[in-house]
């Protein structure tokens, strides 16, 4: 061969083809991509997928642990005097509109003005209404004065009834500017109420005005259902209801307070306490109240 023929073979063995792909994305030579050969990024997907699994099962198994073992499933895991919320329930109140605040302010002229309240109170009856409609064999007979079966799974149905003239009927007497509201216990798993006077065995309830200005302006109140204790009537959370343990079908008991001639055109203070029992909150749930 001559020593023309070997230089045009060698300048034909040395000639590459320019390359649209860049180096440090595909090397043709040393087949690897991103400077990784295909074996090489095969064995970094196989551990990060291995790695991840056993963390994503660590952290289910753990959590199914926690659920299963930790937390009780029908009851709190903190109950009684360990639990934050205390053992000793308050009063609450309906209707409330604005959580931040606690006035009770409309007129009767226009049903616009006071239909938030009274659908407020719909709509905590709406769910006793419900419970009303289960099958009767799920709860106790209460008609008499002991319950029965006297039992604590099988709970007394709430009966509507017992709310007098606060009712869906009625309006809950705002329209003829007799307003009701609602009391209700706070809810404690477990809480049995310790009575003070045996005469009356239940929870009672009591509301006034805050300020001797304010007992005169609210005038006499009527509560549903009541009881007499020393002469003076208070309103009645039968004793009947409690404990709750979170049984099925439950519903705390309620009792209506109808203020029958509050004064117009004056913002009346009024508060509403738990008595008759030792192991309740004491200090009085405050309100206000404005009838224009």
């Amino acid at each position: 061969m001559s020593i023309q023929d070997f230089s045009d073979n060698l300048s034909i063995l040395s000639y590459e083809t320019p390359s649209r792909c860049p180096k440090w994305l595909y090397n043709k030579h040393k087949k690897t991509i991103l400077g990784r050969t295909c074996d090489s990024w095969a064995k970094i997907f196989g551990y990060y997928i291995c790695f991840y699994s056993l963390l994503a099962g660590f952290f289910v198994s753990m959590l199914m642990i926690f659920l299963q073992f930790i937390i009780p499933p029908y009851m709190p895991m903190q109950t009684g005097n360990q639990s934050l919320l205390g053992f000793a329930p308050g009063v609450a109140i309906r209707p409330i509109i604005d959580e931040q605040r606690t006035l009770i302010h409309y007129s009767n002229k226009d049903p616009q003005d006071y239909y938030e309240y009274v659908d407020n109170l719909n709509a905590l009856l709406d769910y006793y209404e419900e419970i009303s409609l289960k099958d009767q064999q799920e709860f106790a007979n209460c008609s008499g004065p002991v319950k029965e079966p006297n039992i604590a799974s099988k709970v007394c149905p709430f009966s509507l009834t017992t709310l007098g003239a606060c009712s869906r009927a009625t309006d809950f007497g705002y329209p003829e500017n007799k307003p009701c509201v609602i009391l209700k216990i706070n809810r404690i798993y477990g809480w049995m109420p310790y009575i003070i006077d045996q005469s009356v065995p239940h929870v009672l309830v009591t509301c006034t005005g805050q300020n001797p200005e304010d007992k005169v302006n609210l005038g006499p109140l009527k509560f549903f259902p009541s009881a007499s204790l020393n002469g003076t009537e208070y309103g009645k959370f039968d004793s009947v209801y409690f404990p709750f343990i979170g049984q099925k079908g439950y519903a705390s008991p309620l009792v209506a307070v109808q203020f029958l001639n509050p004064t117009r055109h004056m913002l009346i203070l009024v508060e509403c306490w738990l008595t008759n029992a030792l192991n309740v909150i004491k200090e009085p749930f405050e309100f206000e109240l404005f009838v224009d």
